[in-house]
């Protein structure tokens, strides 16, 4: 699958032009993300199925999101993929955390990146999976994801390892001895 040029930003996350996602690999440019961490009324939590022939964690489960490109806004972006992915539209995006990686992706490609993650609450039944790029999507307890982080890590993508420290924010799971198994 081939991505539209990515946004490039610089150390302070301002925007300085775009590339392809190629590119900004090999050059070392900083790129964006943004990621959702949909929740129903229950507390389950709205994970995707990255279809197999995906370039990047191709297989795994995943939060919705995606490299921030058609607009270089984080919240325009987040607000496409929730829609692209899984149909969902007309939900309340609440910012949770802005963090920095560059740790490499699943591809060995050590990547810089801005990653802005959303909350959203949602009971909507997603009406679609993402062309080409889902293959199924599921409501999960906590516990169930906590249980796949810690026994079947390689089953998950950067999205959810990402994501992970808030959605259990205020369980009484642990995420310090998770994260000894995500790693």
């Amino acid at each position: 699958m081939a991505y539209p040029p990515v946004v490039i930003v610089n150390e302070q996350d301002q925007v300085v032009g775009s590339a392809a996602l190629g590119e900004a690999w090999k050059k070392g440019l900083i790129h964006r993300i943004a990621l959702v961490i949909v929740e129903d009324s229950q507390g389950r939590i709205l994970l995707h199925k990255r279809a197999p022939t995906m370039q990047l964690y191709a297989g795994r489960w995943d939060t919705v999101g995606g490299h921030v490109d058609v607009t270089p806004d984080y919240l325009q972006t987040a607000k496409l993929e929730l829609e692209e992915e899984v149909g969902i539209i007309d939900v309340t995006l609440r910012e949770v955390a802005r963090i920095f990686s560059d740790d490499p992706y699943d591809n060995g490609v050590r990547a810089r990146r801005f990653i802005t993650i959303y909350h959203a609450y949602s009971d909507k039944t997603p009406t679609h999976m993402g062309k080409d790029e889902v293959v199924a999507v599921r409501w999960f307890t906590k516990d169930e994801v906590a249980a796949m982080v810690r026994d079947c890590p390689e089953r998950i993508a950067e999205g959810l390892y990402r994501c992970l420290p808030y959605i259990l924010m205020h369980t009484k799971i642990s995420v310090a001895h998770l994260a000894e198994s995500v790693c």
